[in-house]
């Protein structure tokens, strides 16, 4: 599904993304499960009860984005016995299926704007990942990253004036910020560190995201002007995938191991980690993403 950079942590490797979540009050979150036998959307209520599958397809399906109103979540799906990754729509009860891409290399990882008329996604298509974005009221694709160096994993802020994503054009991966037309890039994280899986507080002021030293991966968040670096997660255990709140107050994320992943919610200023009884499956669960409502 990608270059090295996203599959540092292997447990994680069927759910890389992370996803802006826009303010409001928290509703569904929406996350990956291999708990059928083969990666499928499902959803879950906020404290973790009320699951149900929303995707029945065959092949892998992946990283569930919410749209601002609700009403549609995005998501990645890859056929059986191929690596032709596609972006497809879907309404928030399952139904109503349509695919947003089809292109020979893979395109995975949508990310929604604010205002639900484009949608950000990592491509291959140029053979080591650039983002780009996608109108929805046409067939227009426009490449918004250039760089000989993996670009991916966008999130959009939540007033749209930016989109984040994770470059190893650096050396190593950092998150970086541009404006949807190109300009303004920004790196943010500056770290000789791998810097993964960014995700836009719902104000806009954070940035969260996964920082890996050695062994470890922890959750860290940083303003978006690159200052206020703050550690949030300090437990051993591998993380990855993480969205914030709709409300701000907590952050939803992937962690266990190889064998077994899960969803957990800590609070952003670093308290009260626990999983949820929805997303504690047999398997592994990953890519979770929270619904505003």
């Amino acid at each position: 599904m990608g270059p090295a950079t996203l599959v540092i942590a292997a447990f994680v490797v069927q759910g890389p993304s992370a996803h802006a979540t826009f303010p409001g009050a928290n509703g569904k979150i929406a996350f990956s499960s291999n708990r059928t036998g083969h990666f499928q959307i499902f959803v879950m209520r906020a404290d973790g009860s009320g699951v149900q599958q929303l995707t029945h397809l065959s092949g892998l399906v992946d990283n569930p984005a919410w749209s601002r109103a609700g009403g549609e979540i995005a998501f990645d799906r890859t056929p059986n016995g191929s690596n032709n990754t596609d972006v497809f729509l879907m309404r928030a009860n399952g139904t109503h299926i349509r695919r947003l891409t089809n292109n020979p290399h893979a395109d995975s990882d949508p990310a929604w704007s604010p205002n639900g008329l484009r949608i950000a996604f990592t491509s291959l298509r140029t053979g080591h990942g650039d983002v780009y974005i996608r109108n929805l009221g046409s067939s227009t694709v426009k490449r918004l990253t250039t760089s000989s160096a993996f670009d991916g994993l966008p999130d959009w802020s939540p007033n749209g004036g930016r989109i984040a994503f994770q470059s190893d054009r650096s050396g190593n991966a950092d998150i970086w910020t541009v404006h949807p037309n190109g300009t303004g890039l920004k790196q943010v994280t500056t770290s000789p560190d791998d810097d993964l899986f960014p995700s836009w507080s719902p104000d806009g002021t954070k940035l969260a995201y996964i920082h890996v030293s050695g062994a470890q991966f922890q959750i860290f968040t940083i303003n978006a002007d690159g200052t206020g670096v703050h550690q949030v997660t300090h437990s051993s255990n591998l993380k990855g995938a993480l969205a914030w709140s709709p409300n701000g107050h907590q952050i939803v994320f992937t962690a266990g191991n190889e064998e077994n992943s899960n969803i957990w919610v800590i609070r952003a200023n670093g308290t009260g980690a626990h999983p949820l009884a929805g997303g504690t499956g047999p398997g592994n669960e990953g890519s979770p993403n929270w619904q505003r409502r």
